[in-house]
């Protein structure tokens, strides 16, 4: 955790600025070759440590401008008013920047938006919220009903009684149609009795007109 945040919090300085001012001069009839080369090459890789919050601003600063960043050198005044505001300002804008980025992959619509693209959100959001209501109360109406339905369930001694009276009603449905059709066998049999008797008057008229 502690090694994330300080690779997160340092802020390289460019070569002319690691050799301005704040550097001791090198010594004419000075050091060897050698130490002065490990001293340039320190130098060059120098870097000043600052809390997260400010690294992350230079750092948002850096990427918006693609250039390095501009650390006021030692002994420059720092007080102007002018680079106060800038420097608020700047920071104001990447807040801005990162809130709009951060609305734009939570609500996957481009951020800023202007009055009218902003209208037309509002009421596509609108209807989508009355749906959404709607749905809500239609599934309250249909588990308020299913409780009613539940309540109204048959208890098992009416369910029996209820049983018996469909099988009373199935025996007595079923005496008619044998009824039915014990009448349609005797209505069958007279007619064919009748069938017969409507032969012979014929065969008898006929040998009578003989």
């Amino acid at each position: 955790m502690g090694s994330s945040r300080m690779d997160h919090s340092f802020v390289v300085l460019p070569k002319q600025k690691a050799q301005g001012h704040g550097v001791p001069p090198r010594p004419r009839g000075g050091p060897p070759h050698s130490e002065t080369s490990q001293l340039t090459k320190a130098m060059e890789e120098s870097f000043v440590v600052l809390p997260p919050a400010a690294a992350s601003m230079y750092k948002g600063e850096s990427t918006s401008e693609g250039g390095g960043v501009q650390i006021p050198a030692y002994g420059e005044n720092t007080s102007n008013p002018l680079q106060a505001n800038n420097g608020g300002f700047h920071s104001t804008i990447t807040v801005l920047k990162r809130a709009f980025d951060i609305a734009t992959s939570q609500t996957q619509v481009e951020q800023p938006l202007c009055l009218e693209c902003m209208r037309l959100l509002s009421d596509k959001l609108d209807k989508e919220i009355e749906d959404v209501n709607r749905d809500i109360k239609a599934y309250e109406a249909c588990l308020q009903h299913s409780e009613l339905e539940s309540y109204a369930v048959l208890s098992e001694g009416d369910f029996l009684r209820e049983k018996e009276m469909i099988e009373d009603e199935g025996r007595r449905l079923q005496a008619a149609i044998e009824e039915t059709e014990k009448q349609f066998s005797e209505v069958k049999a007279e007619m064919k009795e009748i069938d017969e008797k409507s032969k012979l008057f014929k065969d008898l008229e006929e040998r009578n007109f003989r």
